[in-house]
């Protein structure tokens, strides 16, 4: 069976990764926050994402979803919400 849950790569105070688990929060979707500094060095993300990659960013199993508005388009297109 595929991983169905999302992986959030995530920093302190970003405004946009806040917004984002909150709106994954109230909708009851499943996922794991992972934290720079805590989880991830800079250098495994940019390794991961590419250089100049914003965050936060999302993963679905193996697939990448990209930025919160690519997350939450995906999640409204995909009827998850």
């Amino acid at each position: 069976m595929q991983d169905s849950k999302f992986y959030v790569y995530s920093k302190a105070d970003c405004g946009f990764c806040t917004k984002l688990i909150e709106f994954m929060d109230k909708r009851n979707v499943v996922y794991e926050e992972f934290k720079l500094d805590s989880d991830f060095t800079r250098k495994d993300f940019v390794d991961k994402f590419g250089q100049g990659t914003t965050f936060p960013q999302v993963i679905r199993g193996h697939l990448r979803i990209g930025g919160m508005k690519e997350s939450v388009r995906y999640l409204i297109d995909q009827n998850i919400v």
